[in-house]
């Protein structure tokens, strides 16, 4: 029998494939009772979407920290990047992205799904909650599209592996997702500490990759 991730993929394609591309992320249509978070950590997990919205408008408001475009190589994903100061220890950031690549990896050549939209459980796509000291989270926006797929997702691994971990940025950072076909995709975060609310056994749960 199929996992329930894989079976929730093969019903949803038809309805994803369907939608229009969104555009850029427009600071203007978000919702006006959206606060600018000033610490990221004050932004909880990507699992509502009052905080996804909160992360998008922290990206696209007036230098909300020294934001950079960042082309991940030989792929179709640019991030937009925004880094705090708050650090992360070295071994942990490379573990949580390392250990969360090889999951995902995996999970993709299983079900080839590098070209498929994540599924509801696993949108957003959250690192494992054994991994301490770091956590990554990846979300859809803008909401309602569809257009985050799971190769995309590996992508954002590997570009924040190159751009923070390998050049020694060992910091927190929030991100803006582009794919040079739909624009705006995702949005997520890097930070030392999981969100307010996640509880054990909660995080990776639907995450289809996670072992």
């Amino acid at each position: 029998m199929l996992p329930v991730t894989c079976l929730l993929l093969l019903l949803l394609q038809p309805f994803y494939g369907a939608q229009a591309a969104p555009a850029a992320v427009d600071p203007a249509s978000l919702s006006l009772n959206t606060s600018i978070a000033p610490d990221l950590r004050t932004i909880p997990s990507l699992s509502s979407e009052e905080s996804i919205n909160a992360l998008a408008l922290f990206l696209n408001t007036s230098n909300p920290a020294d934001i950079v475009l960042y082309r991940v190589p030989d792929t179709s994903t640019l991030l937009r990047i925004g880094l705090q100061d708050n650090p992360i220890q070295k071994p942990n950031i490379g573990r949580t992205i390392l250990r969360t690549q090889q999951s995902l990896a995996a999970f993709i050549k299983t079900y080839d799904a590098d070209d498929t939209p994540l599924a509801p459980l696993d949108d957003p796509y959250e690192s494992d909650i054994r991994y301490s000291g770091c956590f990554f989270g990846v979300a859809t926006f803008p909401i309602g599209y569809h257009h985050l797929t799971y190769g995309i997702v590996m992508n954002v691994l590997q570009g924040l592996w190159l751009y923070l971990y390998r050049a020694g940025r060992f910091q927190m950072a929030a991100f803006e997702v582009r794919d040079d076909q739909f624009g705006t995709v995702g949005v997520g975060k890097i930070t030392p500490d999981r969100p307010d609310g996640l509880v054990l056994g909660m995080v990776g749960a639907g995450n289809g990759s996670v072992s």
